[in-house]
């Protein structure tokens, strides 16, 4: 029973590390596709790029 309950806890811990990652994916996305109007792809990027840096410091 003991096994059966640590798989049950690393499942559980699975799904919030996935659900963690889902929101960041999301976040990304949202911040990729709110690209300014008349921004270039480069410029894009790099803003995008900027952000990210910012977001893993804080």
């Amino acid at each position: 029973m003991a096994t059966l309950h640590r798989k049950l806890a690393d499942i559980e811990a699975m799904e919030r590390r996935l659900a963690a990652n889902k929101m960041h994916l999301l976040s990304l996305i949202d911040l990729i596709e709110s690209r300014p109007e008349g921004m270039g792809c480069q410029d894009n990027a790099a803003r995008v790029l900027d952000q990210v840096k910012l977001q893993t410091r804080g």
